[in-house]
């Protein structure tokens, strides 16, 4: 049982990392837009949630999950809630590619790692793969 506490515990404090790491690109909840300057984005990411922009960067796609699950925090809410954040994200332009795979990667597992077919998240997807074509 306790084991089971330490993990609930892990998951719920990386879901309010995650959230912090959306109100800073938001410029703190102060109803502005997402900060894209990428040393801000680097340092949010580091502070937030243990690794940078480069780091995420040089993750292919296909790896996405077996990295993130690295940290034993991200539950399928979790892992919807990062590649969002992957999605608002606006690098360089070059960035954007590799950041949008990655969300796309993310959402299709969550898809197969829950029972509940989600209509937004498939919205998400579809969003996403046109802006990739």
């Amino acid at each position: 049982m306790p084991r089971e506490d330490s993990l609930m515990r892990q998951i719920s404090e990386l879901g309010f990392a995650l959230k912090r790491l959306m109100e800073r690109m938001k410029g703190g909840g102060s109803g502005g837009g997402l900060t894209l300057d990428s040393d801000t984005v680097n340092s949010a990411l580091i502070e937030e949630m243990g690794f940078g922009l480069d780091t995420l960067l040089n993750v292919e796609p296909e790896n996405i999950i077996s990295f993130l699950l690295e940290n034993p925090g991200f539950s399928a809410d979790n892992l919807e809630l990062f590649a969002d954040y992957l999605t608002q994200i606006e690098p360089e332009k070059d960035y954007q590619e590799n950041l949008y795979r990655k969300a796309v990667a993310i959402y299709d597992y969550v898809n197969k790692a829950t029972a509940t077919f989600s209509m937004e998240r498939q919205n998400k997807i579809q969003a996403i793969r046109s802006k990739l074509k």
